[in-house]
């Protein structure tokens, strides 16, 4: 019984601390947008939001902040 309470335990933290890190870009209207950067390239930064695909045009993004 202790064994499989610290297994729930260790996979629920790893579950929860999976979920909080996540690339941010903050775009030029303020708003936040977090998922999971993927790549970018003169036009679009990419990004996977609940595992879909999105692109950002570069002229409407302010910044982008990676987690580590």
């Amino acid at each position: 019984m202790r064994t499989c309470l610290a297994t729930l335990f260790i996979l629920t933290f790893g579950f929860i601390h999976g979920l909080a890190i996540a690339d941010t870009l903050e775009l030029a209207d303020g708003s936040l947008v977090e998922g999971r950067y993927v790549t970018s390239n003169d036009d679009y930064f990419i990004f996977e939001i609940g595992g879909d695909i999105e692109a950002f045009p570069v002229d409407e993004v302010a910044a982008l902040y990676l987690s580590e």
